[in-house]
């Protein structure tokens, strides 16, 4: 117990930096937690036992989330990348981990039958990976692993608000038509079938259905992945340039593909995974099928956002480094507002950063 308040004391101290993501991290998550590596291992719960697949930036906050809320949690995490595994478990980010290993368009591949047995033994399991196109399915794992699943009380996965395409700048909710005809965002809406239609057939097997939630993401932000790292990372020329060609207004440069008054939706990941595990934690219908818009209450166009962080970090007008990108024109041309009053009043999720104004302040340097 003092180990932990003593954490506690200097993530507080530190978490007003960003640079400090890393070790705050780590902090939160290693002092009181023995490292446990292998899948099967001795690890043992009292609560919940949660499978994480996908091992990148959302996983990274998705288990202290879990660990706080959900006491006894026992984390794996399931991933392609077995050395980010091992360095996420040797961080103490996870209490065993397992090794998926897709073979392509037949999907022979998989977890081994030990870390089959560790899925089939979970109470939730949580799919935080995109759609890898190379594979050429939406999700591998759901289609490798569709049997076991069965077996799992509640499945929830991470989609994106891509799905709904371009609505004109539209506020859509969750009922709203899926118009996306990007190749990404269509990947996305199969993934989203497939993890739904799977209590649909496990009832086609006389089994106790799962529920099955689907999280709409906005854009994903928080330490170490926001504004405020563009806007350093930007080369001092574009700043001083883009202060004098643009006379003031910041939103010159942007202005030329159109998209300077396009809103995009965000939402701090700390937010994302706070929302995933009131999910975990409501009552759950066998059977039932819910999606969620996970975004704040402030879409705005994304030089507003740029300019806010050159601010906080005492700069000027920046230009935006990701203006020329085709893939970021693709995106921003469709243009939405995202809902999230689902969210807020259904799952009853109050925010911690309910815009990007407080949810930079929170990440940036003091």
């Amino acid at each position: 117990e003092e180990g932990r308040r003593n954490a506690d004391i200097i993530v507080m101290v530190l978490s007003r930096s960003h640079w400090c993501w890393r070790l705050l991290f780590f902090l939160r998550v290693s002092p009181c937690l023995p490292l446990q590596v292998a899948p099967g291992s001795a690890a043992t719960s009292a609560g919940p036992h949660v499978v994480v697949f996908g091992a990148g930036y959302v996983a990274t906050y998705l288990t202290p989330c879990l660990r706080a809320e959900l006491p006894g949690c026992r984390v794996t995490i399931a991933s392609r990348n077995a050395s980010r595994l091992q360095e996420l478990c040797e961080a103490g980010a996870c209490d065993d981990w397992l090794h998926f290993v897709p073979r392509g368009p037949g999907l022979s591949g998989g977890l081994d039958e030990a870390g089959r047995q560790c899925l089939r033994s979970a109470s939730h399991v949580i799919c935080t990976a995109p759609p890898d196109p190379g594979v050429r399915v939406a999700d591998p794992f759901v289609r490798c692993h569709q049997g076991d699943l069965f077996q799992v009380p509640w499945l929830g996965y991470l989609s994106t608000t891509g799905v709904y395409g371009d609505w004109g700048g539209a506020w859509v909710g969750e009922d709203a038509e899926p118009r996306t005809t990007l190749p990404r965002g269509l990947l996305r809406l199969e993934a989203e079938r497939e993890w739904m239609a799977l209590p649909r057939k496990a009832r086609a097997q006389d089994l106790v259905p799962p529920t099955v939630d689907i999280f709409r993401c906005a854009g994903i932000y928080g330490p170490g992945r926001s504004a405020l790292d563009v806007v350093a990372r930007a080369a001092p020329h574009d700043r001083a340039v883009e202060s004098v060609e643009g006379s003031g207004d910041a939103t010159v440069n942007s202005a030329v593909d159109g998209t300077t008054n396009r809103f995009v939706s965000r939402i701090h990941v700390e937010d994302l995974c706070g929302a995933v595990t009131a999910a975990m934690k409501r009552p759950h219908e066998p059977g039932a099928t819910e999606i969620w818009n996970i975004a704040d209450d402030q879409p705005a166009p994304r030089q507003d956002v740029l300019d806010f962080a050159a601010d906080l970090l005492g700069f000027g007008p920046v230009s935006d480094p990701g203006r020329s990108s085709e893939r970021q024109r693709r995106a921003e041309a469709e243009h939405k507002r995202v809902s999230n009053t689902k969210l807020k009043t259904d799952l009853g999720y109050a925010l911690r950063y309910s815009s990007f104004q407080e949810g930079l302040r929170g990440i940036a340097p003091r």
